[in-house]
């Protein structure tokens, strides 16, 4: 994030990362990993429901039985736990990489050009989520991390957060870049962070139809209660704990609702941000992914 403190961010392609994103190391995985046909790429922007929608993920592989390892050895932030990693524990090399079977599912929150490229056959999941919910989620993760330890207040983050001054830039610029990206692309899956919280039961099916695992009604309901948040909390393969958090600061796993943003934003706020998201979505497909009831944001606008 771009403040006069420049100790937990850096700058990739002019693009804001996290401090562990480095262009050495983008360029390294860029250089070293090499892709299958058969893998499985699941990209979103940062704080979209990657922690959620991965523990889906990893129950729908297991038939809804948590297996005895968590989403991040299961499924891995590549440019996060690719050394140098900044929490050791969860640090894997290239060669872990490679030895994970086919067909891999490799998370990423980076921009398209700056993410390995995938072959022909390479599946594609984005998950998107509210971008106002996005900002008062990406908040509390800045201030909680250690870290981070974003220490300005809210009315300061969301200045940032307008501008694009924050891990992984702009939420308006990522989301068109991999549209873009993806346009080209014969097997994408486009998943909202809503649909799943109304839906869990039909967008767990449409998942497993995507990556072609068989399941019965019953595993369905078996991974849409493992997934649940609250259940979440009380597994200690996927609360995330291991993250370092500080003190009288939010947990990694915090709400997770819809419309948390209408606690935080102003009036004045929520203008000025409709009013861009109205001037940089106009001509994408993702403008009307979300109702009013969700955005906050007449259609016929």
């Amino acid at each position: 994030m771009k403040t006069q403190d420049s100790s937990w961010y850096s700058i990739v392609d002019g693009i804001v990362y996290p401090q562990f994103v480095t262009e050495e190391k983008v360029n390294t995985i860029l250089t070293r990993f090499k892709t299958r046909n058969e893998d499985i790429f699941f990209v979103c922007y940062i704080k979209s429901g990657s922690t959620w929608l991965k523990q889906i993920l990893l129950l729908l592989n297991h038939q809804g039985n948590q297996p005895n390892l968590n989403m991040m050895e299961a499924f891995p932030w590549l440019e996060f736990c690719l050394p140098p990693c900044p929490e050791p524990a969860q640090e894997r090399s290239y060669e872990y990489i490679e030895s994970i079977s086919s067909p891999r599912i490799l998370t990423f929150h980076g921009w398209p050009h700056l993410t390995p490229q995938g072959l022909p056959n390479t599946k594609y999941i984005l998950l998107l989520r509210n971008p106002k919910d996005v900002a008062v989620s990406m908040y509390h993760h800045l201030r909680g991390k250690k870290s981070i330890s974003y220490q300005n207040n809210w009315n300061d983050f969301f200045e940032l957060y307008l501008s694009g001054q924050v891990h992984y830039g702009s939420w308006f610029d990522f989301h068109l870049h991999w549209e873009k990206f993806l346009s080209s692309r014969q097997q994408v899956l486009y998943l909202t962070y809503e649909e799943l919280k109304k839906n869990i039961k039909t967008c767990l099916s449409q998942l497993a139809a995507f990556l072609e695992i068989k399941v019965s009604a019953e595993v369905i309901d078996k991974v849409a209660i493992g997934s649940k948040l609250e259940e979440m909390k009380k597994n200690d393969k996927a609360d995330c704990n291991w993250m370092r958090t500080n003190k009288n600061e939010a947990p990694h796993l915090r709400k997770g609702i819809v419309g948390d943003w209408r606690n935080y934003f102003t009036e004045e706020q929520n203008q000025r941000f409709n009013d861009l998201y109205i001037k940089k979505m106009s001509g994408s497909k993702f403008k009307d992914y979300w109702d009013e009831s969700i955005l906050g944001i007449t259609r016929e606008d």
